[in-house]
């Protein structure tokens, strides 16, 4: 659906600019149609990561995005990644009681 939605702003900004050049409301069209979904996508992964560590498990990775790694840096002991089409994500987590398990796998 996030793709829709970005895909559908990007038509209404170019139909405005064609129709009649105006700034201000191209600028709202590419914000309302790209940014916001963009914001709701990385929020709703944090969201994940915030009620795993909770409830106790380790966050590995957090990543926002699909595709090829394009940034990537460390907060704490989580990797934060973000990906070549920033629509989606997802977080990499270990439940608390399974033993064997090492964080360098992923």
């Amino acid at each position: 659906m996030g793709r829709r939605v970005v895909i559908a702003g990007l038509i209404a900004a170019f139909v405005l600019v064609l129709l009649d050049f105006n700034v201000a409301a191209t600028v709202q069209v590419l914000a309302i149609g790209c940014v916001v979904p963009l914001l709701v996508s990385a929020l709703h992964e944090l969201g994940h990561a915030a009620v795993g560590a909770v409830v106790g498990f380790r966050i590995h990775q957090v990543s926002f995005g699909a595709g090829r790694t394009k940034a990537r840096f460390r907060l704490g002991s989580v990797d934060i990644r973000l990906r070549s089409r920033l629509v989606g994500g997802w977080v990499a987590n270990f439940p608390p009681t399974v033993p064997g398990i090492e964080q360098d796998l992923l």
